[in-house]
């Protein structure tokens, strides 16, 4: 094994974000399919191309059996079973590797299946424990207890003879995987990695988890951000680590294969698993339930992972669509509003993953935006369609919402009437002369009644100066077109006009000219006196 090479320890800083608070919801296109149709516990899932792999309990006391499935053909074979062994199987292309042994003290030998033929082998015959194996089709690492009382990493390449790959004077080395031309393991919770020609070898990060995944040149594992579980991706090109997923809950277990993660995800009381394309930065959901959905292994555009549904415990499979024609709904915080408002838009989009989808939103009023999360606001009444276009390489499709949107703004109330002067009994015609539109209407005529007709005739039969309101109400507010003194029961007189408001308001008059004051109707003589002119100037004061 080569020396120790310029020693590269990065130090991840955990960045706690804070979540948008709404964000593109993205549906992974594709199907789902249940693999097994009875219930039991499993564990230790795997998939590699078409095969996939997973333990569970036989009959006997303590009794491990390993299963395969082979996805085109849709057949279950049992492979291994032991009770004396606790499987750790690792599997890529057609082969699948893992440890057995035969009695209770007896050494755990790896066991080589050729899946396209059925051969069985041993990887190394020597007697030692051999457990957890990795390979990438043709080299195999495992962790091997044979040299020096630790536990330490063998490798065999090809037909080539077993060796000590990585040796140290400490047994907690875990999780060897290979990727490329490097090993990589972690040991004493640094992850390393190791050139298997060369045999140079380098620290990579610190605070590392046993369980993490490898793709190429990129690593995800999950770790503690503040009070939630996040996932972090490291380049080890540009030797730099990052937060991938930061989403609201705990995101755990994450697998990576070439550009796509996915994970296990608790959130609002749902289990749910997703999947990342690190290019394209779209993260969609792909099953959700109110049971532990667990430990999700992606290759290619195969997801599996554990369904704990009580009763209908299963192995489950997603198969991501990548040449899907994308399809989309939206939501909005829109409601009836008064003009200028502005509404948020979201998108709820089902696609390929591996695809970005262009946007097209028409917001009803002759603009548009390409916009993923648009802000639109509305400027004039009225009741508006949107509609969403969205499109890949593979298809377009558009969700149209007709009077989705409905701008509106308060009636502006007006009304007069002929007659506003004359002795009592006074009979007045008013009529409504408001624009725009309203739902209900309500007059006062300022002597105690009012009326709920549009053209309504009222009579005074006591004489006084009376204030005269209209309330137009419709689905956005009311308001009130108020004209004070504006009708003047019990005399006849030709006076100024007095101000109009729409605002409520009292007038300052003496008492003889307000409601309940006394004086008789008919008979100007039964008046009680007054100076024309004097009541002129109060009223203009």
């Amino acid at each position: 094994m080569g020396e120790y090479r310029g020693l590269i320890v990065l130090f991840f800083l955990a960045v706690c974000l804070v979540p948008a608070v709404s964000a593109v919801h993205y549906q992974a296109a594709g199907t789902i399919s249940t693999l097994t149709d009875y219930p039991e516990d499993r564990w230790e899932i795997g998939i590699s191309g078409d095969n996939v792999i997973w333990v569970e309990p036989g009959e006997g006391y303590g009794e491990q059996i390993l299963y395969l499935y082979n996805i085109p053909e849709k057949e279950v074979k049992k492979i291994a079973s032991s009770k004396y062994s606790t499987f750790h199987p690792g599997i890529a292309d057609d082969l699948l590797l893992w440890g057995e042994k035969t009695d209770i003290p007896g050494p755990i030998n790896l066991i080589r299946y050729d899946i396209l033929n059925g051969s069985l082998s041993y990887v190394d015959p020597y007697l030692s424990n051999q457990d957890f194996p990795a390979t990438d089709g043709s080299t195999v690492v495992w962790l091997d207890s044979r040299t020096g009382g630790y536990t330490n990493i063998y490798l065999k390449k090809g037909d080539d003879g077993s060796y000590l790959f990585h040796g140290s004077d400490t047994s907690d080395k875990h999780t060897p995987q290979i990727s490329g031309e490097y090993v990589y393991w972690v040991e004493k919770g640094t992850l390393y990695r190791q050139n298997i020609d060369s045999g140079n070898a380098e620290a990579i990060i610190s605070e590392i988890p046993d369980d993490y995944s490898i793709s190429g040149e990129n690593i995800v594992w999950e770790y503690e951000n503040g009070d939630q579980t996040d996932i972090a991706l490291l380049d080890t090109n540009a030797m730099s680590a990052e937060t991938e997923v930061d989403n609201p809950g705990d995101q755990l277990n994450p697998d990576i294969d070439e550009n796509n993660i996915v994970w296990q995800e608790k959130e609002d009381g749902l289990n749910l698993i997703r999947v990342k394309n690190i290019e394209t930065g779209i993260s969609a959901g792909i099953y959700s339930s109110e049971y532990l959905q667990s430990e999700p292994k992606i290759s290619g555009d195969n997801i599996v992972w554990f369904d704990s549904t009580p009763g209908n415990e299963s192995v489950r499979m997603f198969d991501l669509d990548s040449y899907a024609v994308p399809s989309a709904d939206f939501i909005s915080d829109a409601e009836p509003s008064l003009v200028p408002f502005t509404i948020h838009f979201v998108p709820e989009i089902t696609t390929s993953v591996n695809i970005k989808p262009d946007l097209l939103w028409n917001f009803g009023d002759g603009t548009f935006s390409p916009e993923a999360e648009p802000d639109h606001t509305y400027t004039e009444p009225g009741i508006y369609n949107v509609s969403l276009t969205i499109s890949n390489e593979y298809g377009t499709k558009t969700e149209f919402k007709p009077s989705y949107i409905i701008a509106g703004e308060l009636p502006d109330p007006d009304f007069y009437s002929e007659i506003t002067t004359g002795y009592t009994p006074l009979t007045v015609r008013f009529t409504d002369n408001s624009t725009g539109s309203y739902d209900t209407i309500l007059w006062d005529f300022g002597d105690g009644v009012g009326s709920l007709l549009e053209n309504p005739v009222h009579t005074y039969d006591e004489p006084g100066l009376y204030t005269v309101a209209l309330t137009l109400s419709n689905r956005f507010g009311s308001v009130t077109e108020t004209k004070y003194g504006y009708i003047r029961a019990g005399f006849e007189v030709d006076i100024q006009e007095q101000d109009v408001t729409k605002e409520e308001g009292a007038l300052g008059l003496p008492d003889i000219f307000t409601h309940g004051s006394t004086g008789t109707s008919g008979n100007e003589s039964e008046m009680p006196s007054f100076d024309v002119e004097d009541f002129i100037g109060l009223l203009n004061k």
